[in-house]
């Protein structure tokens, strides 16, 4: 093989150097071996390229796998460095025999040379190396190495374990899966496989509670023992309510300038928190005066405003409580028939944009019915609205013929009586009559 002089100098001075700074220089540093080695196997093949050779002198390791030297490439090695130096300052290694050996895929073969070769101070050879066939020493094994992951995909009733068999210990793996349970300190066995494999595994947990902690650890075991790893924890999600609702509106009527109320009716299952609408209608035959809670909502907050022609009513409680399940009323609103209002007119209650949520803000599905509302004519001659004709009738009436009072358009309708257009003597008389019939 051909040598490289400069190189084997280069290495020779540092070598000595680092004993010189080492040791002091009272110590006489001592000089390394170099080798120009050839490779082979007992078959005469080169051994492959990226192989480490190592020397060992009294079953010490004599030479460094991070010298390049010691690195194999296509069946050869140049300049081979035995160390005779630190640390292994001993004149009686002079003679001993070396023991050579290659790596080969993390194993070591034992590498036997054509003459025996000693250790001498600054030597330089060319030797032969035949690889035997058979591993010089058994691998040593030990437990797995297993890691426990995060849990995934967990629902209320279900979750993944995932767990990682980092390496199987040099022996095969013989068995692995997970221990799991409510309790940390009797965990359940539940085996995932029996083969020899390292990587990621999974496992599916099935049927559990709802809004429960458990605990887990991956597992896997070998000739060795068996090795876990840390105990985990996951949470399965609470139990979802099935909330349903409804609400609605009913069909009403009033005279003009009456108010009316309007309920709105609600039913459901429990679990609303929240509920916000809108509700249209005819604003020349109504006007909403103001919304109050109803029966199931006394102590919410009931807000209400104007939106694009709507009147937009939210209904809400904090700190976040939910109506009570059940039938009755969540909201009752108030509205002024105008005194315009003609007799037989009608318009339509209506909702839309309705959003209502549970107490964690999630949206709930609502349906709904809407209602509607009629003017109806008054009561002819019941100005003061009290349902029927009296003497107090016909003293408004005096008062509005005389001009003493100014009625409203609903008073006015009802104390006018022939239809003429105007209150006057004739309106009286035809109001007392009135009276004196239901007097009568």
């Amino acid at each position: 093989m051909k040598r490289k002089p400069l190189i084997s100098i280069l290495t020779l001075l540092l070598v000595l150097l680092g004993a010189v700074t080492a040791y002091g220089a009272d110590v006489p540093p001592l000089f390394p071996s170099l080798y120009d080695a050839q490779v082979e196997y007992e078959d005469g093949t080169p051994v492959e390229s990226g192989c480490i050779l190592r020397a060992y002198i009294d079953g010490v390791q004599a030479s460094y796998d991070e010298d390049v030297s010691s690195t194999i490439d296509a069946g050869s090695v140049t300049g081979f460095l035995v160390q005779g130096g630190p640390p292994f300052f001993d004149n009686y290694r002079i003679g001993e025999t070396i023991e050579f050996k290659v790596v080969i895929d993390g194993t070591e073969y034992l590498a036997e040379p054509e003459v025996a070769v000693t250790w001498q101070i600054g030597d330089e050879l060319d030797i032969k190396l035949t690889v035997q066939t058979n591993p010089t020493s058994p691998p040593p094994t030990s437990e797995p190495t297993v890691e426990t992951n995060t849990a995934s995909d967990v629902t209320k009733n279900s979750a993944t374990l995932n767990g990682t068999i980092a390496n199987n210990g040099g022996a095969a793996i013989t068995e692995y899966g997970f221990m799991w349970g409510t309790e940390q300190s009797s965990l359940t066995k539940k085996q995932v496989g029996t083969n020899d494999t390292t990587g990621a595994y999974t496992a599916d947990l099935d049927g559990l509670a709802a809004n429960t902690t458990y605990y887990y650890q991956a597992y896997a075991a070998n000739s060795e023992g068996t090795a876990n790893g840390d105990i985990e924890t996951f949470t399965t999600n609470e139990e979802s309510i099935n909330i349903s609702a409804s609400m609605s509106m009913p069909t009403i009527s009033g005279k003009p300038g009456d108010v009316v109320q309007v309920p709105v009716n609600f039913e459901s299952t429990g679990g609303v928190a929240a509920v916000e609408f809108l509700v249209d209608f005819d604003d020349q035959l109504l006007t909403l005066q103001s919304v109050e809670a109803g029966d199931l909502t006394q102590g919410f907050s009931i807000n209400s405003n104007e939106v694009d022609g709507a009147h937009k009513v939210m209904i809400f409680d904090i700190p976040v409580d939910t109506i009570p399940q059940g039938t009755g009323t969540i909201a009752v609103l108030n509205f002024q028939v105008k005194d315009t209002a003609q007799s037989g007119a009608t318009c339509a209650l209506e909702f839309s944009s309705i959003e209502a949520s549970d107490a964690e803000g999630n949206g709930v599905d609502f349906t709904s019915t809407n209602g509607g509302f009629e003017v109806t004519g008054p009561v002819q001659g019941d100005v003061n609205g009290d349902g029927q004709v009296t003497v107090a009738d016909v003293v408004q009436v005096v008062n509005f013929a005389l001009e003493k009072v100014t009625p409203s358009q609903g008073q006015f309708n009802a104390a006018d009586i022939n239809g003429d257009g105007r209150i006057s003597v004739a309106d009286v008389v035809a109001l007392v009559n009135i009276a004196l019939e239901e007097t009568d």
